[in-house]
């Protein structure tokens, strides 16, 4: 068999609903390289286990399911994966998720030689029949401008999710790169600004390849209190990335424009409306505890 290219890294935790059409959609590659699925299944009780199983015995030599009893949330499901992968490039889909039938092809071919570390495509939101498609970015370039360039202004856009992505895998192993346990949500954002930071080649394309599913039982949709959340993603965040690049650091958190804060607007307007609080309260409360965070 020819050295196997892309590791699929998909966390699975009770997605009965969803898995077997995500798990289609990455069977059916037009990829002429060879690539694996890992299935980290962290302690479903859906049934999901039982697809895993099924589709690992559907094709042995592609699918491969890897059951972890107790579930620590997706950052731990998505490390696991990363300690299991052996492709030279390693890509994370979400159980709830399709890709398109490009979808790993795209990717690889716009790595075009060894100094490329991530490519991002494109993608859409699906809510029930209905899709959307997301604003994105073309760019050719080192990761720490592309950070500059997508966060500074407002018309700017940066895809903050890890997925719709590929990884050169001894990119992640060079610069120890991990997703954070310490958060339950953005986790994503967290990770992506570490290794944009490490000053890697990347790119991006317009073209849409993955399919967001939303859905009310989804991460994002069941946790409450987005607010905390993301201001803990800022302080984590500004933490790592400190600890790789000071000089980035500064510069991406030197005004309330960054693009993250965008999200923190959004989920005080929302806080204020569901739980009838006071949102020039909220307002104040978050500004002042977003001046610890950002350099004057």
């Amino acid at each position: 068999m020819s050295q196997l290219k892309i590791s699929v890294i998909i966390p699975v935790y009770e997605e009965k609903e969803y898995l077997s059409s995500c798990l289609d959609s990455l069977l059916n590659q037009d990829f002429k390289e060879n690539y694996d699925i890992l299935l980290i299944e962290t302690g479903s009780d859906d049934g999901s286990d039982q697809i895993c199983k099924a589709y690992q015995e559907k094709a042995p030599n592609r699918v491969f399911w890897y059951h972890y009893p107790e579930n620590k949330g997706i950052s731990y499901a998505r490390n696991l994966g990363l300690l299991h992968a052996m492709g030279e490039y390693v890509t994370f889909v979400d159980g709830d998720d399709t890709v398109s039938k490009d979808y790993l092809s795209s990717l690889y071919s716009e790595t075009g030689n060894s100094d490329i570390a991530i490519v991002t495509g494109g993608h859409d939101i699906v809510d029930g029949e209905a899709s959307k498609k997301v604003k994105s970015v073309s760019y050719h370039g080192d990761g720490n401008k592309a950070l500059l360039k997508f966060y500074s202004g407002k018309k700017k856009y940066f895809n903050y999710t890890c997925w719709a992505r590929l990884y050169k895998r001894s990119f992640l192993q060079a610069n120890k790169l991990y997703f954070p346990n310490e958060v339950g949500v953005y986790e994503d954002f967290i990770f992506l600004n570490e290794a944009f930071s490490c000053s890697c080649q990347t790119v991006f394309f317009k073209e849409v390849i993955y399919h967001y599913r939303k859905h009310s039982s989804s991460t994002l949709a069941k946790k409450k209190d987005h607010l905390t959340s993301a201001l803990s993603a800022l302080q984590l965040s500004k933490m790592r990335v400190s600890m790789r690049n000071p000089e980035l650091a500064k510069k991406l958190f030197s005004h309330l424009s960054f693009r993250f804060s965008l999200r923190i607007r959004k989920e005080i307007k929302k806080l204020a409306n569901s739980e009838g609080k006071d949102k020039k309260k909220l307002q104040e409360e978050t500004k002042e505890k977003l001046a610890l965070l950002f350099v004057k």
